[in-house]
């Protein structure tokens, strides 16, 4: 599945000053790829993006890898947009969130001014999970730079399938996602996918569940 789809797109015209650009959407960050950018992304290969691209079926693995890759550099200029500190959990945490909220929500989508108030709203409600990042702290830095990189990575990848499933529609790859999504947020994070809310404001609510994992 080719998820980053930016024909009829003049990336010549993308700039480089992330940190002052006007933040529009989500989808305006995979628009504004530069071909130069996709190929610097896919090179700074990350053992994280190799690691995920394993659950894959063999002969998409090597793409798979591509697009956790540039899923990672994507999250970068969200960070600089943003202001966020490099590798900040919650960011990514935050990014994992709205993926997951967006695929189960029919391609619901946040104005980009929101997040501000998003990434504020996943930070006070990681903060009530205590138990969460206290085993997060106590991780090495190896281990919490992996966990780092594995959210903002299916958070961003998430939003790419969106976007594709968005112009082409395939029932059987979304239900396939959700599948290995509800996996991943219910292990790592003990939520379910249906729990997640989040309002046009950008205020996150998660509603309490019996989270089953197995």
């Amino acid at each position: 599945m080719n998820t980053l789809n930016r024909s009829g797109n003049n990336h010549s015209e993308a700039k480089g000053n992330y940190s002052q650009a006007v933040y529009r959407d989500h989808v305006s960050l995979f628009n504004e790829l530069t071909e130069q950018e996709i190929k610097s992304a896919v090179r700074k290969k990350s053992s994280t993006a190799a690691k995920l691209a394993r659950n894959a079926p063999q002969q998409h693995r090597g793409e798979m890898e591509k697009l956790f890759n540039i899923s990672l550099f994507i999250h970068h200029r969200f960070e600089e947009i943003h202001k966020l500190p490099k590798q900040d959990i919650h960011g990514a945490i935050t990014i994992f969130l709205y993926g997951i909220w967006s695929i189960y929500n029919q391609g619901a989508a946040l104005p980009g001014k929101r997040f501000d108030t998003l990434v504020t709203q996943t930070r006070d409600t990681m903060r009530e999970r205590a138990e969460f990042l206290k085993e997060y702290e106590k991780s090495s830095s190896g281990n919490r730079s992996a966990l780092y990189e594995t959210f903002a990575m299916i958070g961003n990848w998430l939003l790419m399938i969106q976007h594709h499933l968005t112009s082409q529609p395939d029932e059987t790859a979304l239900n396939n996602v959700k599948i290995m999504v509800r996996e991943i947020i219910t292990r790592s994070l003990k939520i379910e996918p249906e729990s997640i809310s989040i309002s046009q404001e950008g205020e996150l609510t998660i509603t309490d569940q019996n989270c089953t994992t197995q």
